[in-house]
């Protein structure tokens, strides 16, 4: 099957705008594109949706990256509330990991905390065998999701899918 990277990945959010200034101020990406998408019938057919849904989305990026977009987008009438955010052993996405270069993740939990962020705790030095030593740092988003930053081994290390 010729895939060749995730494109993008979709968030259904409780408060459209809340959500995108959580993305665009505190993580850095800027709204490429808006969609209203008001066809019920095909919202039905492409996304399972209740009869008579439609949707608001915003499409978020990084700046000059056309991959590892952001979808935020909000459902009317609203779907269904889970019974809580998805947990590490549950089936399907619980964390989205985003890599941070050029900034220590100390000073970037700093920001967090100053913005109001909840972390799950001071950012974490682990030592992954085959891979390398990795930063890691942990926190929700406005609807939960569970979001990580992680500073990656150097350049030149050796990277485990290489052919």
């Amino acid at each position: 099957m010729p895939i060749s990277e995730i494109h993008h990945v979709a968030l259904s959010v409780r408060d459209l705008a809340r959500s995108e200034a959580f993305y665009r101020d505190v993580l850095g990406f800027s709204t490429a594109l808006r969609i209203e998408a008001d066809d019920a019938e095909r919202n039905q057919r492409l996304l399972g949706t209740p009869p008579g849904t439609r949707a608001r989305t915003v499409i978020m990026r990084k700046a000059h990256s056309k991959v590892g977009e952001i979808e935020l987008i909000r459902f009317d009438p609203p779907l269904a509330d889970p019974a809580g955010p998805p947990r590490a052993g549950d089936p399907g996405v619980f964390l989205l990991s985003f890599e941070v270069t050029g900034e220590e993740l100390e000073a970037v939990h700093a920001q967090l905390l100053a913005r109001g962020v909840r972390c799950h705790g001071e950012p974490e030095q682990v030592d992954i065998p085959g891979y390398g030593h990795i930063a890691s740092l942990v926190f929700r988003d406005p609807d939960d999701v569970m979001l990580e930053l992680v500073v990656l081994p150097p350049a030149g290390h050796p990277d485990p899918w290489a052919p």
